[in-house]
């Protein structure tokens, strides 16, 4: 049996993971800064039989996030599947020429130097035995921009950018990394943008070759 540790493992979408990956027969590491949402969680994968930790962390403080996986690791076996779903739950909406330093530092914190901080935690593992996944979730405006999120857009690139260069280094050593570009507000029951079904896009895309990007939306670039 195989360990996912989920990093950002809210009521959306990192619910939808946990349930998708552990009826498919991983444990689950759920790792988020709320502890009542952790709590919900774990009973709800529980109660499905799932093997399931919950941890608290929160990606802008390292030693903490380290911590956790390393507590993830220990618990339930190496972590052989790391999802990196770094959320808001609600968009910072902060026009392109009024963003400041702190708006660009504070999202480039969440979204590019946590994925670092997990990655840096869990690939030695992986590299000595042989195999793993490494998936990141971003939004549209890491392909185009979107000026009304722009420092999102900012560190949303920026993680996109680290994800496909770690594809390149990573495949011949059995290590597959992914990005899901996703392109629409998510929304549950509402068919393609429903979490569960995004869920099940990533599952497949961990277990298939079918590159190091995925894009599920639309994806037309918005006309100036």
């Amino acid at each position: 049996m195989k360990t996912i540790a989920i990093v950002g493992a809210g009521p959306g979408l990192g619910r939808s993971i946990a349930r998708r990956f552990g009826t498919g027969g991983h444990r689950v590491a759920v790792l988020g800064r709320t502890p009542e949402n952790l709590d919900r969680l774990t009973a709800e994968l529980r109660a499905l039989d799932i093997t399931t930790r919950g941890y608290r962390a929160d990606v802008t403080r390292p030693s903490a996030l380290t911590d956790a996986l390393h507590d993830a690791d220990s618990d339930l076996g190496g972590i052989d599947v790391l999802v990196y779903n770094p959320a808001h739950a609600k968009l910072p909406s902060i026009p392109a020429d009024r963003i400041t330093p702190d708006d660009v530092r504070s999202e480039v914190e969440q979204k590019v130097l946590g994925a670092v901080t997990a990655v840096n935690t869990v690939l030695p593992g992986m590299l000595k035995r042989g195999r793993g996944s490494l998936l990141f979730t971003v939004g549209s405006s890491a392909l185009y921009p979107v000026p009304t999120i722009s420092a999102v857009g900012i560190a949303s690139a920026g993680l996109r950018s680290y994800a496909l260069s770690l594809h390149h280094a990573l495949a011949p050593q059995g290590v597959h990394v992914g990005v899901a570009v996703i392109d629409l507000f998510i929304s549950r029951g509402d068919g393609e943008a429903d979490p569960d079904h995004i869920a099940e896009r990533l599952y497949e895309f961990h277990r298939g070759d079918s590159g190091a990007e995925m894009k599920i939306g639309h994806l037309r670039e918005p006309r100036p």
